[in-house]
C-alpha cells in the first residue's frame, strides 16, 4: 500500500514538471467585473518538446455553469523570463454573467515533434466575478 500511494504522489509531482502550460495571472480570488477588461498571462515550459497549435480561453460561472469564451486563437510566447520559460499576454473582457464564482480555464492544443496527432491539456485558475 505505502509503495501505491509514493507511485502516485511521483506520478502527481512528475507531471506538474511536464505540463506545458500554466497560468501566471489571474491568480486566485482576482476579482474580475464583467465587462471590463482583465489580463491572462499564459507560461509555457520551452525545455518540452511541443510545437504549439492553439490556446482557448474560456471563464465559467459557478453560479449558471456556463462556459464563456474569451479568447481562441494562436498562441506564440515570446517574452522570456527564464531560459526555460516564455509568457504570452492576452487582454480579454468577460461578457455579461452572474456575480460569484469562476474559472478562468486555459486550454493548450499543441503536438510533440516525435508524434503525430494534437494533444490538449488545460490550467485554471478560479477568480470571483462582479456582474449584474
Amino acid at each position: 500500500m505505502k509503495y501505491i500511494i509514493l507511485a502516485a504522489l511521483a506520478t502527481t509531482v512528475l507531471a506538474e514538471f511536464q505540463r506545458g502550460i500554466s497560468i501566471v495571472a489571474p491568480t486566485v480570488g482576482t476579482n474580475v467585473t464583467s465587462g471590463v477588461p482583465f489580463l491572462v498571462e499564459v507560461l509555457k515550459n520551452t525545455t518540452l518538446n511541443q510545437e504549439d497549435v492553439g490556446l482557448k480561453i474560456n471563464i465559467v460561472s459557478f453560479i449558471d455553469r456556463v462556459s464563456r469564451p474569451l479568447y481562441n486563437g494562436t498562441f506564440n510566447p515570446t517574452s522570456s523570463i527564464s531560459s526555460t520559460s516564455k509568457f504570452q499576454d492576452f487582454i480579454v473582457v468577460p461578457p455579461d454573467m452572474p456575480s460569484g464564482g469562476a474559472t478562468v480555464t486555459v486550454g493548450h492544443y499543441f503536438t510533440i515533434k516525435e508524434d503525430t496527432g494534437v494533444k490538449f491539456e488545460v490550467d485554471q485558475v478560479e477568480v470571483e466575478v462582479h456582474g449584474h
